[in-house]
């Protein structure tokens, strides 16, 4: 199971930073070029970056980021944006170095949009961020066989769309399912599960990992199909033990003045 750091980036600055030991507040960078740097030293091995602007002008800005960013590691780094054209798409992975472009798949332009993508630069390079559309219906662990009338329709409506989608060219998703990411919740893995055996799609999973149990469950689910989970808040947070030993070694570094 691959761990993917989400870097939520507006203005051409880090909105989070890691919680760290006592003694560091404040010291952790913002600066995009030291996060990603931070991150890949923690053995990251790929990258997940939102971007929200203010004004029109800071998309300057957050481009200037991004490029110091892909020129700091060489780890991919796949690039989150609704606000896509041919055009935009080839400066992103053309001149930017951005590995892959995500696009959300939340209107029939964006659908649109995004067909012309996947015709253009294959699947590898553009993948579609799914909003789960069965989010508050009852495929869950309770088990398929348990769900309503209504609730399996809902499910079959999603199936097909996914389906439309993998006909279209997609290989991969992002999958965000809103009821899983609030803070402890269990990941609904028999959703996660039944999604990737109906549609054989590749399956990157964001934000359901609140504990190294939830991480286990998730990697013995169907690894064939859901290998990466991308991850903002929990990791963050330090929610896997051997982050702790990063952090009282970057302690040591911050008192040293030799962090980032």
């Amino acid at each position: 199971m691959l761990i993917i750091p989400a870097i939520y980036l507006t203005d051409g600055l880090c909105s989070l930073t890691v919680h760290g030991e006592t003694g560091t507040e404040g010291k952790y960078p913002c600066d995009p070029a030291d996060v990603v740097k931070m991150w890949r030293v923690e053995n990251a091995k790929a990258l997940h970056i939102e971007i929200s602007n203010s004004e029109f002008e800071s998309a300057k800005t957050s481009d200037a980021a991004l490029k110091r960013m892909t020129s700091k590691v060489d780890i991919p780094i796949q690039v989150e944006s609704d606000c896509l054209s041919l055009d935009r798409a080839h400066f992103l992975l053309d001149e930017l170095g951005v590995y892959r472009v995500v696009v959300p798949a939340s209107s029939s332009d964006a659908i649109n949009i995004l067909a012309l993508l996947v015709d253009e630069f294959g699947p590898r390079r553009i993948v579609a961020s799914i909003l789960g559309r069965n989010s508050n219906s009852g495929v869950r662990d309770s088990g398929i066989q348990d769900v309503s009338d209504t609730c399996m329709h809902t499910m079959e409506s999603e199936i097909e769309f996914l389906l439309n989608l993998k006909y279209m060219g997609i290989q991969r998703i992002v999958y965000s399912d809103q009821s899983s990411q609030k803070k402890n919740s269990q990941p609904p893995t028999n959703l996660y599960k039944h999604i990737a055996q109906k549609t054989q799609l590749a399956m990157t999973i964001v934000d359901t990992v609140s504990s190294y149990k939830h991480l286990k469950a998730l990697q013995e689910l169907y690894p064939r199909k859901i290998d990466s989970v991308i991850l903002s808040g929990a990791l963050y947070e330090n929610i896997f033990p051997c982050q702790h030993i990063w952090r009282r070694v970057e302690k040591t570094l911050i008192e040293q003045a030799q962090f980032v």
